[in-house]
């Protein structure tokens, strides 16, 4: 079996063959014989290699020389069948160069093999390959994940999941509040009212938020409901329909009395309607970095922090990573800096504007339970024609409420004034009074400011670098990206390792 011990009866004679490599690899014995497959074409692939307990060993160039034409691979047992079938091949072992590794014999594998063999047809145990070069290379990697916010960390999980030796870089300490991914709360919603495009992608990372709960035990996710509440002809209730009647999603549509009854908190105008989106809710943004974070260590990824990115270079087929404190190399790089995006590919003059968002956290008076969840679900409303507020229930700092997209933008994100004066809740404030009067008129709590990186239309940017293919460009949100992450990152790792994705990304590329 894959991962077992070697068999001492069948091996022992033959490990001496090895013996100098030992001491280089920490005294592990390398048992590669274990690591070899055979399938239905006749070629063996290397699966895994041995973890040093310093550093990760990388095996490079075994074949040619290293894999022998005739009885290097003759199996033992009784079969006394040859494995001279991998000779179809014409001697071309190139495949074999990319391996993953192996944290000690008897506790399995970490990771899989950027191809797996179909079929299994071996008898016995192999002989322990000939090893003919053996390299130190403790900064190369698989991917390079720069960014660990929202996208990167969820990005970074999903690659290493698949088995890829990856990095990640973050300028800042984990958890810091600079970005787009910090605080208490970010909306899910599944009846999408920006586009139906995006309803796949919110299912699909819906499923994943909860399969990452499951994974850590960690509870990331609340579905409250949620309400998208404007005039019947504006753009949220009529995208909202839109969205869930090309999906058929489950929706109700509510007068404002019906929304009173229900929710007492919202009193609506008589001009407004409210659409019922049962399965949103909110996440807990930095538990779920925290958790996607957490999850892709123990999957064997690297993330590093307080370390910037100074500079990217395209290296042959590869990428060369300098920071202030080292270099590294990559296969492939994927950039999810956020509002330092631009930073990192001035040659192409991306359309990004960095945006100040305010958010506030308010006490109103009254009964408390009124704005607990089971009693006040998210919601979205469009206060002027293609502008809305949003807001969410009583959480710890308290009843969390933001104008959308009314915030001075910068073009460069250490330029954001990160004070908040008092003045400007007032925008807010008459937002809220034509559905939330009691709200409009509550004390402030608290209050902060987070980024948003805009595109022009307001849809993400997810694309490979027009010149280098190797690199790939992650700037999602424009203000409402954070509950795709999960899938973003899914999706993100398919690009980086096979090209495509399960999602049609073209509305999303850089020349749209």
């Amino acid at each position: 079996m894959l991962g077992a011990r070697c068999a001492p009866n069948r091996l022992s004679g033959k490990r001496r063959r090895l013996a100098p490599f030992r001491q280089q690899l920490g005294g592990k014995a390398l048992c590669l014989g274990n690591a070899l497959d055979f399938d239905g074409n006749g070629v063996y692939r290397l699966l895994k290699l041995v973890e040093s307990r310093l550093h990760l060993e990388y095996v490079r160039d075994v074949a040619p020389r290293g894999l022998r034409r005739k009885s290097a691979y003759e199996p033992d047992g009784d079969s006394g069948q040859r494995c001279d079938q991998h000779n179809d091949d014409d001697g071309d072992y190139r495949k074999v160069s990319d391996f993953r590794s192996h944290d000690g014999f008897g506790k399995g594998f970490v990771g899989i093999p950027l191809k797996v063999p179909t079929q299994r047809t071996r008898a016995g145990f192999h002989d322990p390959i000939q090893i003919t070069e053996v390299m130190t290379n403790p900064r190369s990697y698989d991917t390079i994940v720069v960014g660990l916010g929202a996208m990167g960390s969820a990005t970074l999980f999903h690659l290493a999941r698949r088995g890829l030796r990856v990095l990640g870089l973050d300028q800042f300490s984990q958890g810091h509040q600079l970005g787009s991914s910090h605080g208490d709360s970010r909306i899910i919603r599944e009846t999408y009212f920006e586009h139906p495009l995006y309803v796949p992608l919110v299912r699909r990372a819906h499923d994943l938020w909860r399969e990452l709960e499951q994974i850590s035990g960690t509870p990331l996710m609340k579905i409250t409901g949620g309400l998208m509440i404007g005039p019947s002809e504006g753009m949220v209730v009529s995208g909202t329909l839109r969205s869930a009647r090309e999906y058929d999603l489950p929706h109700e549509v509510l007068s404002p009395t019906q929304v009173h009854e229900r929710f007492p908190a919202f009193q609506l105008a008589s001009n407004l309607v409210a659409v019922l989106d049962p399965r949103a809710g909110y996440l807990d943004p930095e538990a779920c970095n925290r958790t996607h974070l957490d999850a892709a260590r123990a999957a064997g990824a690297e993330a590093q922090f307080d370390e910037r990115v100074l500079e990217w270079n395209p290296d042959g087929e590869g990428v060369r990573v300098s920071t202030g404190t080292a270099t590294y190399t990559a296969n492939r790089l994927v950039l999810a800096a956020g509002a330092w995006s631009n930073a990192l590919v001035r040659d192409l003059r991306l359309p990004l504007a960095v945006e100040r968002q305010t958010v506030f956290w308010l006490e109103p008076s009254g009964p408390r339970d009124s704005y607990d969840a089971a009693r006040f679900p998210i919601y979205a409303y469009e206060y002027k024609t293609g502008h809305i507020c949003y807001g969410f229930p009583r959480l710890p700092r308290g009843v969390k409420a933001s104008v959308m997209h009314s915030g001075k933008t910068a073009s460069n994100p250490e330029k954001v004034e990160r004070a908040v004066s008092e003045d400007e809740v007032n925008p807010l404030r008459a937002a809220l009074r034509p559905v939330l009067p009691d709200l409009a008129e509550a004390s402030v709590r608290e209050s902060g400011v987070c980024l948003f990186t805009n595109t022009p239309d307001h849809d993400f940017i997810i694309d490979f670098h027009p010149l280098h293919r190797q690199v790939l460009i992650s700037s999602p949100c424009s203000g409402h990206g954070f509950k795709f992450a999960s899938a973003i990152g899914e999706l993100q790792a398919e690009l980086v390792t096979t090209g495509k994705s399960r999602f049609d990304l073209t509305p999303f590329r850089i020349s749209r």
